[in-house]
């Protein structure tokens, strides 16, 4: 017998899987596939989404200050490799 939270999993994969095979059978120019995310529910894929919000409302924070700063005095280009900011091969 199924316990309620893989019962609850089942039903939300079986839905998914139902979506994409129909998608796929609509003969669009793509296809659907199942992937690691098709048992999820709503709430889990908001918690996936990264952003919690903060039940207190505002926290304080203060605005950025755009005149800090000069934006004439950007270059055009900047290699990030100087930086050890981007993988070189």
């Amino acid at each position: 017998m199924l316990s309620v939270t893989t019962a609850g999993v089942t039903g939300v994969f079986c839905v998914d899987v139902r979506f994409i095979n129909s998608k796929n059978r609509a003969g669009l120019s793509y296809r659907l596939a199942v992937n690691h995310l098709a048992d999820l529910n709503d709430s889990e894929m908001k918690m996936m989404r990264g952003r919690r919000r903060s039940s207190m409302g505002y926290n304080g924070g203060l605005p950025f200050n755009k005149s800090a700063y000069n934006m004439r005095d950007v270059p055009d280009q900047i290699d990030w490799r100087l930086y050890g900011s981007a993988l070189v091969n």
